[in-house]
């Protein structure tokens, strides 16, 4: 691998959204990429050669340090723990500690953390930790920039046969366990090569192709299905705006970003002409007086949730007349959340 594509690969894992992290076997830390700042408010360069892991957790060491010497001693730990972030809230994360073994010794070990959404609630953990797919899911993720670990060894990190993992991979996700990993690799690839931030050899050799005839054929690949995808996803689209114009009651869709697609008639009731004004633009923009509340509903229903209430939130600054609303995901013809479709209904005043 040449110097750029290392220095590409290094730039990646520095900016990655998931906590990445190296400690060596002195439990010193030699790496710790950006999001350290934004999942715990410390900057990589106040802990890299300078932190240990005991002042790095703090109260919490003596809890992890038997997980800190079982990988020291050559063994991948995994575990669930809760983050609390510099703005007040949680996120939940499932981390890994994997041993860095060279030779017959184990120099250190890598820190993995990726937020698994809201917590679950007691009694439903072990439910989680038996969806075989979703865990594979998960191993296949983690190894975008390694290679394929083979059917075998997810087979056998899940405890079940190879046909029992392939099946319920293919109801989970309706793709085997391969091809669902090079689609994770081309869909990484895509972020990169669409803004020109490197080329097709560099990202051959960052995913480990023999050749960069072999990643360009997967990739040309890629982009022929994707295109047929987004055509299947325009159409869906244009028949949620279809169905929304012609609804008899204040209807909105909107984009993954909040921006208006299309509105009913009696969303602009009072103002016809305004329909074309409001195409295109956020849904907070045009709402100035708009609950801080109500973004963050907006984004819980992004991930697939259904939320209403008599609050008045979409004109929080006006007092009564107050609204009665709805908010949930819509769907493309992929079933991946599209956006949302907003309900809005003035309620009667005594």
């Amino acid at each position: 691998m040449g110097k750029d594509t290392e220095a590409l690969g290094f730039k990646i894992l520095a900016n990655t959204k998931a906590l990445l992290g190296y400690w060596d076997k002195n439990m010193v830390c030699r790496f710790a990429n950006q999001a350290y700042e934004e999942w715990l408010g410390i900057k990589p360069e106040d802990i890299v050669n300078k932190s240990t892991l005991r002042e790095f957790l703090g109260p919490v060491f003596e809890k992890h340090f038997p997980m800190i010497q079982k990988v020291l001693l050559g063994e991948p730990q995994a575990f669930e723990r809760d983050f609390k972030l510099p703005n007040g809230g949680v996120r939940r994360a499932v981390v890994s500690y994997t041993p860095d073994v060279i030779g017959d010794s184990v120099e250190g070990f890598y820190v993995h953390a990726a937020d698994i959404g809201t917590p679950l609630p007691q009694g439903k953990l072990l439910m989680k930790y038996r969806d075989h797919a979703m865990e594979t899911i998960k191993t296949l993720q983690l190894n975008v920039l390694l290679r394929f670990p083979g059917l075998e060894k997810l087979a056998e990190n899940e405890g079940i046969s190879q046909s029992k993992l392939k099946r319920d991979f293919r109801i989970k996700t309706g793709s085997n366990p391969f091809a669902y990993y090079r689609k994770l690799q081309m869909e990484f690839a895509h972020s990169y090569l669409r803004e020109n931030r490197c080329s097709r050899k560099q990202m051959a050799a960052l995913l480990n192709f023999a050749n960069p005839s072999n990643f360009s054929s997967c990739y040309n690949n890629y982009l022929r299905e994707k295109s047929l995808e987004d055509k299947q996803a325009k159409l869906g689209e244009e028949r949620y705006r279809i169905f929304v114009e012609q609804v008899p009651f204040p209807l909105a869709m909107l984009d993954k970003d909040l921006r208006i697609l299309a509105v009913s008639d009696k969303w602009v009731s009072a103002d016809p002409d305004k329909r074309n004004d409001i195409f295109g633009r956020r849904i907070l923009d045009l709402y100035p007086g708009i609950h801080p509340k109500w973004e963050y509903i907006a984004s819980a229903a992004l991930k697939g949730r259904r939320f209403s209430s008599s609050h008045n939130y979409l004109n929080s600054r006006t007092g009564p007349p107050r609204f009665k609303w709805e908010l949930k995901p819509w769907y493309n013809q992929l079933q991946e959340v599209g956006g949302l479709i907003v309900y809005i209904e003035e309620m009667n005043q005594a």
